[in-house]
């Protein structure tokens, strides 16, 4: 398995509540192996960087894949790994001790530079667990861990297992930043897999009571109309 990583971090006040965001996909087919928004506390912006880095190789090593693409918009990150910059914090040198250490049991690494616009979910991501100020699991990584697939779109699970659907419908104002599109979502016990984290929020927070056949709630961030229907 190829893998393709994002990964951000962030800290509101420098240092202040943090969070990190990963994203794992599967290189070949896109599909979402991973997507996680993980609180980290009182960090500042290169520790969260940092911290959300080291628990993407973490999970990486997991899926023993054969090669890995590591995608982060902190330019001091990874030209510090690449070798480029020293490490002169002296904050960051355990982290970055560790982060290099686990780089090393993956083959095949390409550490890559990107934009902030192209690491944009990794960022949603992040932003989700410091809005929640807890760990909020997007897709798991599970299935691939006992040998399974995930499909590119949202599969429908069984019956039994479903707690709510919700159905993305026209926007009210402008398309959302995020990339929201409209979209059928089934919600069970994780956050759907490519469904936009604001709407996401959304549907959360209007989850139908138990005996409730449908309902409905907007997204505060585009204000999308969403379809509650229970599963």
């Amino acid at each position: 398995m190829d893998l393709c990583i994002f990964v951000d971090g962030g800290s509101r006040g420098n240092p202040g509540p943090s969070g990190a965001g990963i994203a794992i996909y599967d290189k070949q087919s896109s599909a979402s192996i991973w997507e996680a928004g993980v609180f980290l506390g009182r960090l500042t912006n290169n520790v969260a960087e940092y911290r959300g880095l080291i628990r993407a190789l973490e999970e990486a090593i997991k899926l023993k894949p054969t090669s890995v693409e590591i995608n982060s918009d902190s330019q001091l990150m990874i030209r510090q790994l690449q070798g480029d910059y020293r490490v002169k914090a002296p904050q960051l040198k355990p982290l970055f001790d560790k982060a290099v250490a686990l780089l090393r049991q993956l083959d095949n690494v390409t550490l890559r530079h990107v934009l902030r616009g192209q690491n944009q979910r990794a960022d949603e991501l992040a932003n989700l667990a410091m809005d929640n100020g807890r760990d909020v699991e997007v897709a798991s990584i599970k299935p691939f861990l006992a040998g399974g697939k995930v499909a590119v779109s949202p599969a429908t699970p069984s019956p039994e297992a479903v707690g709510f659907i919700a159905e993305i419908q026209a926007a009210a104002g402008t398309a959302c930043p995020a990339g929201q599109r409209k979209a059928r979502y089934v919600f069970s016990a994780t956050i759907p897999a490519g469904m936009c984290v604001h709407a996401a929020r959304a549907a959360l927070d209007a989850a139908l009571p138990p005996g409730d056949a449908s309902g409905s709630t907007r997204c505060d961030h585009c204000g999308a109309a969403i379809q509650l229907t229970r599963g």
